[in-house]
């Protein structure tokens, strides 16, 4: 969804409908080349779907992978911002979706309309400060000064628990190791004590108003330099900061955290893996999805069949949570939309698997799009829309556009609820921080206002909890 990372913010509908108009989506199958090394690309790319890998290549022709990205990224901007060839070859990681804009159409419609250029270049802008502030935070992980951090009274207690920390992990794999691969109850029970001290630490240290900005991002880069390496051992949070499908959230990370079964690599990663799986937020995730049946259980009960939309839908658990509970299917009718093919697929599949082919209709469609007007969905009007974990990575602004969308689209008496982070999310300094995995993070009025400026005009009916109250769900409710 490239526009929700940076051309949303500054361009106008208008622009992003010039834009649009002017792009040719290419489907590039698995290792297939994109851009070339040493080659003027001719043309920007946005990544639609799939992933592709940026790396280059050694004398012995050796690949060497710098990074991978997924959906919402931009790939051929800097060799036309530079006017040079390009400095590295990407490929498709798996079969990818991309949407092509030749450079000299481009070149045109800004040589015509000044002000568009403007606003073109000025994300181009924000897009590079974003890539060099993450790199920056990088370089900073690795040169960060663990002594002049222990001098400094606000982060000598993070400092001192997270050398703790490592030295109690090292110390539960040395004793894994006497005993034939298992860490003793007594040790793990201090790591997982341990694990917990220290995220909440961390995240009493980054909200705390009397820490300077700079200590803060010291102190941030240091955890992250010490602490992701036992995380990167999980088989659950190591997949949130590498993000395979381009994103933290996925499918199959999502699909884990229901799981619950801990895993992970060597002799202490599954015991890793179970602490972030303890964690606050992987059991508010876990505890959404109940929230969610009940609601459309709810929703069934106040009317048969009724027609649902999960938005992103991910593995759509919560669906066929309802679907074990009902002994007519047909009182549901369900579809199910995600950027994701391989979300969809799931579904697809799991819903062929349990006989529920005709219950089910999957939709490819980008989430922008269809908001913004440039991608149509015919369905018919819906008793609940909802969205368990979507807007939390979108601005305000494309968040009330999205409930302008969905009020389109509901029965009179229909429902959206529309679920989001709260600030009270105990385990934020960790997921922004160290596994890279930023939010945005809405408190109730922050909701309520957000359905006043849309066409509910009014704030929300009503503000749900999952048990551990870090998930919020806001419900509107189209008059009837």
């Amino acid at each position: 969804m490239f526009e929700s990372s940076f051309l949303i913010q500054h361009l106008t509908d208008a622009d992003m409908t010039r834009l649009t108009e002017r792009m040719v989506e290419q489907q590039f199958l698995a290792d297939e080349i994109i851009i070339q090394e040493g080659r003027a690309p001719g043309r920007l790319y946005f990544v639609l779907n799939g992933l592709v890998s940026v790396y280059i290549q050694s004398a012995a022709g050796q690949r060497r992978e710098l990074v991978r990205l997924g959906p919402g990224e931009l790939i051929g901007d800097l060799a036309w911002l530079e006017r040079s060839e390009a400095s590295a070859s990407v490929r498709a990681a798996e079969s990818s979706l991309l949407a092509s804009l030749d450079i000299a159409q481009l070149e045109r419609l800004m040589a015509d309309d000044a002000a568009f250029a403007r606003r073109f270049m000025r994300a181009m802008a924000t897009l590079n400060a974003s890539r060099l502030r993450r790199l920056t935070e990088q370089l900073r992980a690795h040169h960060a000064d663990a002594g002049w951090l222990a001098e400094q009274a606000a982060s000598q207690e993070l400092v001192r628990q997270t050398a703790d920390f490592k030295a109690l992990a090292l110390r539960a794999d040395r004793e894994a190791i006497r005993a034939k691969g298992a860490v003793p109850a007594r040790t793990a029970a201090e790591v997982r004590a341990a694990f917990v001290a220290l995220v909440h630490r961390l995240n009493e240290f980054m909200s705390s108003e009397a820490v300077p900005p700079g200590l803060k991002q010291e102190s941030a880069a240091f955890v992250q330099r010490e602490f992701l390496p036992f995380l990167l051992l999980t088989s659950t949070a190591e997949p949130m900061y590498s993000k395979p499908r381009g994103y933290a959230g996925d499918c199959d990370t999502i699909a884990m955290i229901y799981a619950n079964r801990p895993a992970g690599t060597g002799r202490v990663g599954a015991l890793l893996d179970e602490c972030f799986l303890e964690c606050g937020a992987a059991k508010a995730v876990r505890n959404r999805r109940a929230l969610l049946a009940d609601e459309i259980m709810a929703t069934i009960r106040a009317g048969s069949p009724a027609r649902v939309t999960s938005l992103a839908c991910g593995p759509a658990a919560e669906i066929f949570d309802v679907f074990t509970r009902l002994e007519t299917k047909s009182s549901l009718e369900l579809v199910a939309i995600d950027i994701d093919r391989k979300a969809l697929e799931m579904v697809k599949r799991r819903a062929d698997d349990e006989g529920l082919a005709a219950q089910v209709q999957t939709y490819q469609g980008n989430l922008v799009y269809l908001a913004t007007g440039r991608q149509a969905l015919d369905i018919a009007p819906q008793a609940l829309m909802y969205s368990i974990g979507l807007i939390d990575y979108f601005r305000d602004d494309f968040v009330v556009k999205l409930l302008d969308w969905i009020y389109d689209r509901l029965a009179p008496g229909g429902r959206v609820i529309l679920g989001n982070f709260h600030p009270r999310n105990p385990i934020r300094a960790l997921m922004d921080h160290v596994l890279e995995w930023s939010l945005i993070h809405r408190t109730e009025e922050d909701m309520n206002r957000l359905f006043e400026r849309s066409k509910f005009g009014r704030p929300c009916s009503r503000i749900l909890y999952e048990p551990e109250r870090i998930n919020l769900f806001a419900e509107g409710i189209r008059p009837g």
